[in-house]
């Protein structure tokens, strides 16, 4: 059963996955946000960790966002080179349709399925192209700055208030995170679909010229 949901997960772009995932997420941060500690709160009731290790795992944050960030930018670039392709292979379709008709009558049928791979394609590079601007669009992001610096003093006020940042950014980074393995899905279905989409124009072409 798994195996299965997992490819309709895959065949579909991981859109409802990704749907019921930013639900949860979501749910989350709300909570948190309604739960933001007091900077008078003395009393965390775990070990304190140094302030300098607490920092350095916010930095770490920081360079994962970046990096979510750089993919998804290379996600676009990829997206906008493929649509130069799709606007190539649809200045064909005349062309192709012409073939289709001098063909026999088979070629139809493929002919109907090459149409929809081509609206199939299309679709699925859009959806991932809105992922990936979706990604960079999930910009919330907590830093430990100066006026939290004179404003919290106590170090288990610190404490609190940076594992609180901690745990935002590390949940506004699933949401990246999944929207980029949305974006990464539906792209590899956009591609497949036009790759077989043209593999079926070469069909219809070689047909009619044996015809």
């Amino acid at each position: 059963m798994k195996t299965i949901l997992k490819i309709i997960s895959e065949v579909t772009g991981e859109i409802f996955e990704l749907w019921y995932k930013k639900r949860q997420i979501r749910s989350k941060i709300a909570c948190l946000e309604r739960n933001k500690p007091q900077t008078d709160y003395d009393n965390p009731g775990y070990p304190l960790l140094t302030i300098d290790r607490l920092l350095a795992y916010l930095q770490q944050e920081n360079e994962r966002r970046q990096i979510l960030e750089d993919k998804a930018k290379t996600n676009i670039l990829g997206i906008t080179l493929a649509f130069s392709a799709i606007l190539a292979s649809v200045a064909l379709v005349p062309r192709i349709t012409e073939a289709a008709e001098h063909s026999p009558g088979w070629i139809i049928w493929v002919f109907w399925v090459f149409i929809g791979l081509q609206v199939f394609g299309i679709i699925f590079l859009l959806l991932g192209g809105w992922l990936a601007l979706h990604t960079l669009r999930v910009s919330k992001f907590y830093t430990w700055t100066l006026d939290d610096e004179r404003s919290i003093t106590t170090d288990e006020a610190r404490n609190t208030a940076i594992k609180w940042y901690l745990q935002i950014n590390q949940l506004v980074h699933v949401l990246k995170a999944n929207n980029l393995s949305a974006s990464y899905t539906c792209i590899r279905n956009g591609v497949t679909a036009l790759a077989i989409a043209a593999m079926l124009a070469l069909m219809i072409v070689a047909a009619a010229t044996a015809g």
